[in-house]
């Protein structure tokens, strides 16, 4: 079961950073469905620290290797990101009240993921954004696949993907690349110190925001999410 985050946010953002909570596997975390909130998904494109599209190398006990095959955010200065490198990531945990589990990893399935610096290992791991699989999306034949969120307005159909029947939410990957790209070039996702407050920068004029909300369903989606947290601020 999948709980959507409301749009109706501040424009000072106050969820809480996943990474700064318990994790799973920590005794005191306790986890109910009504706690699985997936982040919304300009929330997750804005903070995310680097975001990728590449395949899995090779699957490890606790992490996976990935090669980048192409970067579409990220800071100059992470070292070995360029694309074809290869990056160890620590897998994500599958949501425990879904009634039908994503594919396991294995390798050569490609995905884009939103990830930011793994905080509990003394070497460079990334970690896959959120408590659950929201930003890992499996990509397959150009359709980019969305697991453990709901986008309103999306069609919702039963796919396979990576060898599982499940009913899931899917868009064009070119598209929604491009949304990703632009909106990143568009908005820019401010931290303001403790607490993960966020403060949302729009870089672009109204002939800009009005061409990239024709351009798609996803781009339009990106931009009215948005506004809605910058208006109830």
């Amino acid at each position: 079961m999948i709980t959507v985050l409301k749009l109706a946010l501040p424009f000072l953002i106050f969820i809480a950073d996943p990474m700064n909570s318990y994790t799973m596997d920590s005794p005191e975390f306790k986890i109910s469905a009504s706690d699985w909130i997936a982040i919304p998904l300009s929330r997750l494109i804005g903070t995310s620290e680097l975001i990728i599209y590449g395949k899995i190398d090779k699957v490890l006990d606790s992490t996976i290797i990935f090669q980048i095959l192409q970067e579409v955010k990220g800071k100059q200065d992470v070292k070995g990101k360029k694309t074809g490198s290869r990056l160890e990531i620590l897998k994500a945990k599958p949501d425990p009240f879904a009634g039908i589990k994503p594919a396991g990893y294995q390798q050569g399935q490609f995905y884009m993921l939103f990830l930011e610096p793994g905080k509990t290992s003394p070497q460079k791991v990334w970690r896959i954004v959120g408590i659950s699989e929201e930003a890992q999306m499996p990509v397959v034949n150009n359709y980019i696949y969305f697991y453990d969120r709901f986008l309103k307005g999306l069609p919702l159909h039963s796919y396979n993907v990576y060898g599982v029947e499940s009913s899931i939410q899917r868009f064009e990957f070119s598209k929604f690349l491009d949304a990703v790209e632009e909106y990143i070039k568009y908005y820019r996702w401010v931290n303001r110190g403790p607490g993960n407050k966020y403060l949302i920068e729009k870089n672009c004029t109204a002939f800009q925001d009005t061409a990239y909300r024709k351009k798609s369903f996803m781009h339009n989606y990106l931009a009215e999410e948005t506004q809605l947290m910058m208006e109830n601020n």
